[in-house]
């Protein structure tokens, strides 16, 4: 492909982010295996991190491929391309055949079906499907082949418990049949399997959401999961739900989540970004996000809050057209070995653009409705009905502190005080994510984690905060004992609210919510450690002294002040956040310890 016969003009600004797949798409299209018992695999390691010929998610970008073969686009010349036809089919038939009996789809080695491979084969398959009965000539056979083992997947994910069951776990990985079940209907009237499609999105709503409002990801939260797989299965079925009753279902379940998003994503000053209370994630490391957009956002007031403005957007694609003018004809290198150097997500929306984004002024009266913005004082307490954890959200004129308490999940969770947010500087404090032992086969690059960075007492001899093993809390309100909530959302009446707890090395923890600042005391025999990971803008820094170490800004101050006796120390995590650097303040203490967080002028 020689781009140098192309011109930035000749690419709309919603197709600004395509030269670089034009370029490269030679690359994917001919590693294609044009004969032997593997003719029609893709076999490039671009997508998902495998080579493996029997893992099935490689084979998502069929949709990349038929993409190309079907966009009428003045620059694209692969339209109807014999070549490209002659390996589009050759991989839609290795795709049939890889098919298992019982119509799931492989993933982890012969013969191994499971949810994922299945339910996202219908997605971007599907999608592929459809994009190529309106396109170009394909073989007639090949495209009846093709749908009937599209068929026989959705009815597999829809129909075969243990795939429910691993969707009440893992609810991005369901939510596939979602998009390829209507990608289906679109072309087939199948009144049967559209029923049954019907019953199950009804049922999954109780089944796949917590009443605290995130969807289960490994039991658990995730920012990552569900901001982004989650995110495109419901742009993509938004098209075909709008305006139907099934499409207000969507709506109310995507309006509890971005609830719970809001509580868990303070905003930073001036629009610079939100930083997310991490440490409860359960698969992946996401600190932060700048915007996320849905076109669900037309429906969901609170969702415009976290958008790109239609303002902003003018000015970003203004930048990116310069940017993409100064370069041209480079694009970056194709990073074989990447997981997402050629990712099919690029295509899956393209074929009706319904992008939604709010004006400035509609994105501004949105954040009016954050909950930091719109209360000065609350305490709000969220539990889950199927694991034992209980998210308390602190708001206070000066401050606003996320803490969990209950039993870890997954064992990169961190428990305890995951954030803390002033007006004036934004978030001051985030607890990171732990190490998993057993890792996450696809965390991205950017994905960050820290044993030393995360919030609580160690004692002398542990390798990580007593909180790495959960926090088994009881709260009091002005002292009195408070009961023990029923799974949902609470609002729990005004007054000073404190968090009691047993360390896993011995010893107790108070945490205190009063009016002006959180205060800690811990009692733990012998020698131990508080870790407290602060968050310190570009133009702050931290500035120790007897008794405190302060963090000095231009816009305000933020303090940790301890008992004179106590000993502090000041080390760089190596862990940006949004510009911000995460350093941990380290209290040496024994037998006791108090300290406060709090602003100071």
């Amino acid at each position: 492909m020689d781009l140098a016969k192309l011109s930035p003009a000749d690419f709309s600004d919603e197709d600004l982010d395509l030269p670089y797949y034009l370029f490269h798409f030679q690359t994917i299209a001919n590693a294609v295996e044009s004969s032997g018992p593997d003719r029609g695999f893709i076999h490039i390691n671009v997508w998902r991190r495998s080579e493996e010929p029997s893992n099935a998610r490689v084979m998502e970008n069929i949709l990349s491929l038929a993409w190309f073969y079907c966009a009428d686009r003045k620059w694209n010349p692969y339209r109807g391309d014999p070549a490209l036809r002659a390996r589009l089919e050759a991989a839609l038939d290795y795709w049939i055949r890889e098919q298992l009996p019982d119509g799931q789809f492989p993933q982890s080695g012969p013969g191994k079906g499971d949810l994922a491979a299945t339910a996202f084969a219908t997605k971007f398959v599907g999608e592929a499907l459809l994009l190529l009965h309106n396109g170009p000539p394909i073989d007639p056979a090949l495209l009846a082949r093709a749908e009937a083992a599209d068929r026989r997947a959705i009815e597999a994910v829809l129909t075969q418990p243990k795939m429910y069951s691993d969707g009440s776990k893992y609810e991005n990985q369901f939510g596939g049949i979602w998009v390829g079940g209507l990608a289906y209907f679109a072309f087939h009237t199948d009144p049967n399997l559209r029923a049954l499609w019907e019953k199950i999105y009804h049922q999954s709503r109780g089944d796949f959401q917590s009443p605290a409002g995130y969807y289960y990801e490994k039991r658990g939260p995730d920012f990552e999961y569900t901001m982004d797989t989650h995110g495109h299965n419901s742009r993509q079925i938004w098209p075909w739900l709008r305006g139907t009753p099934l499409g207000d279902e969507l709506v109310a379940k995507d309006a509890a989540w971005f609830e719970w998003l809001a509580y868990n994503a303070p905003p930073e000053p001036k629009g610079a970004g939100f930083i997310l209370n991490r440490a409860i994630e359960t698969r992946q490391r996401t600190a932060e996000f700048f915007t996320y957009e849905t076109p669900l956002g037309e429906a969901i007031p609170l969702v415009r809050a976290f958008a790109e403005s239609v303002e902003e957007r003018t000015v970003r694609n203004t930048r990116k057209r310069a940017a993409l003018v100064a370069a041209w004809p480079t694009v970056a290198p194709l990073q074989v070995g990447e997981m997402t150097a050629f990712s099919p997500y690029v295509f899956l929306h393209r074929r009706e653009q319904h992008e939604w984004l709010p004006t400035t002024a509609q994105r501004d009266a949105a954040r009016a409705l954050l909950p930091v913005n719109a209360r000065d004082h609350f305490t709000q307490q969220r539990r889950d009905s199927r694991e034992p954890v209980v998210f308390t959200f602190a708001r206070r004129p000066a401050y606003y502190a996320a803490f969990t308490s209950g039993s870890i999940i997954t064992a990169q969770q961190r428990y305890g005080l995951g954030l803390l947010w002033t007006p004036k500087l934004g978030a001051v404090l985030q607890s990171q994510t732990g190490t998993d032992p057993a890792g996450h086969p696809h965390r991205l690059p950017s994905q960050t984690d820290s044993d030393t960075a995360a919030w609580g007492t160690q004692p002398a001899a542990a390798a990580s905060p007593s909180e790495a093993t959960g926090v088994k809390a009881s709260f009091s309100l002005n002292q009195a004992p408070l009961p023990e909530s029923a799974p949902g959302i609470h609002e729990l009446p005004a007054g000073e609210v404190a968090a009691h707890y047993a360390l896993a090395g011995g010893g107790e923890k108070t945490v205190t919510f009063s009016e002006d600042s959180v205060s800690v005391t811990v009692r733990h025999a012998g020698e131990f450690t508080e870790i407290v990971p602060l968050l310190v803008p570009a133009d702050g820094r931290l500035v120790p002294a007897s008794g405190r170490v302060t963090l000095e800004t231009p816009r305000g101050n933020f303090q940790v002040s301890f008992d004179p006796g106590v000993t502090a120390t000041i080390s760089d995590a190596a862990i940006s956040v949004l510009k911000k650097k995460v350093i941990v303040v380290t209290l040496h203490a024994r037998d006791e310890l108090k300290y406060a967080l709090e602003s100071v002028r």
